[in-house]
């Protein structure tokens, strides 16, 4: 799917607290630590 694909690219271009709020907004748990790399992947698994 080609918009999932777009989402994940945009997400790179986001700041840690950014990912945080989607992931917040998502209701998906993550260390309050997480590196970025950590962050997106949980995003893309979700997407």
């Amino acid at each position: 799917m080609p918009e999932s694909r777009l989402a994940k690219n945009s997400y790179d271009s986001l700041t840690i607290p950014d990912l945080k709020n989607i992931l917040d907004e998502k209701n998906i748990s993550y260390k309050s630590n997480a590196s970025k790399k950590e962050l997106l992947k949980l995003l893309e698994e979700t997407d």
